[in-house]
């Protein structure tokens, strides 16, 4: 069912332009196939090139957003390796056990960064990194990474699971979550040198260099993860704490 009320990706919204165009209404896969028979290919040719310099107006537009994003997000870095000996980098993922609308996941986790300020982590933070996604079998799912000055923090594992437990909660049971920093998880990542979170000693450059990619994947135009709908053409899917 097309929401007419949100804003939807370039290829997506060509899709919503057919039905307005030709005037066609369908209630099944069926029915769609045969409205979109009654015209030639090279018909349906020529009407997608139509306006396909604007979808690739938008498509740049996108990837230069979150190009400018991960060169932000390395300079933010960049600064806290100069200035800490070590930053605790703690991962995890936002997810749902049932489907819900796109305006609920933002309004969640707006309640969930609002939690977050009253709480130590909140208060302690040195930078909050969040993205969102929108897979096909996980449906739409944040990726949150929260870093701490190394000194004063430890215990990755437990800071995750507490704001897991805080998702949960905002989100009333409907809420999941993955914790990055399980053994099994990172096992992997360790044995090839590639661990990007927990204790990162910033003098070790190779452990810096882990967290920078890693990190750098929150905004990697390349993930194929793109939102198909959005709440309204400014909405945000990236977002940093200030320094």
């Amino acid at each position: 069912m097309m929401d007419w009320g949100v804003c939807y990706s370039p290829f997506v919204d060509s899709f919503k332009n057919i039905i307005v165009d030709y005037d066609i209404y369908f209630t099944d896969k069926e029915s769609l196939k045969y409205e979109l028979k009654r015209k030639s290919i090279k018909e349906w040719f020529e009407y997608f090139s139509s306006f396909s310099d604007f979808r690739r107006r938008e498509l740049t537009k996108q990837r230069y957003n979150e190009c400018y994003n991960s060169r932000n997000l390395n300079k933010r870095l960049d600064y806290l390796i100069q200035n800490y000996s070590s930053i605790l980098v703690v991962r995890v993922d936002f997810g749902y056990r049932h489907k819900v609308p796109l305006e609920q996941v933002v309004s969640d986790f707006e309640r969930f960064k609002k939690n977050l300020t009253y709480t130590q982590y909140g208060r302690e933070k040195l930078l909050f990194v969040w993205a969102l996604e929108q897979g096909e079998s996980k449906g739409f799912h944040y990726h949150i990474a929260i870093l701490f000055d190394g000194s004063s923090r430890y215990g990755a594992y437990k800071i995750a699971s507490d704001l897991g437990e805080i998702w949960k909660k905002v989100t009333q049971g409907n809420g999941i979550y993955f914790n990055c920093h399980d053994r099994a998880y990172l096992a992997e990542f360790e044995r090839r040198g590639k661990t990007g979170i927990g204790m990162i000693y910033c003098n070790f450059k190779p452990h810096a260099d882990n967290m920078k990619a890693t990190l750098g994947y929150l905004t990697q135009p390349d993930k194929g993860q793109h939102l198909r709908v959005k709440t309204s053409p400014k909405m945000r899917t990236f977002g940093m704490s200030q320094l």
